[in-house]
């Protein structure tokens, strides 16, 4: 995931940067765009969907902290910073 860098309204429009200090192959890549929220779902792991379904997203990924930390202790850790 990249981090945030920063976040401002120029015209009516809302632009959000981010920047990602590691390389990571081109199928690792995605955007998206439309009404989204973001909700903390642990210390590392945050979720974003529409504002209608948000909570249930919540609600399915809280064992993700779980399964993130199993797989730190089988491979390596998880070197991007936020999981998003």
């Amino acid at each position: 995931t990249g981090n945030l860098t920063a976040e401002y309204v120029e015209n009516d429009v809302r632009h959000t940067l981010f920047e990602m200090n590691l390389p990571i192959p081109a199928y690792l890549f995605s955007f998206a765009a439309g009404n989204l929220v973001e909700k903390k779902v642990s210390d590392r792991i945050y979720a974003i969907s529409e504002p209608e379904i948000i909570d249930k997203l919540v609600k399915d990924m809280e064992d993700l902290g779980d399964a993130l930390k199993i797989a730190e202790e089988l491979f390596t850790d998880y070197q991007w910073g936020d999981y998003k």
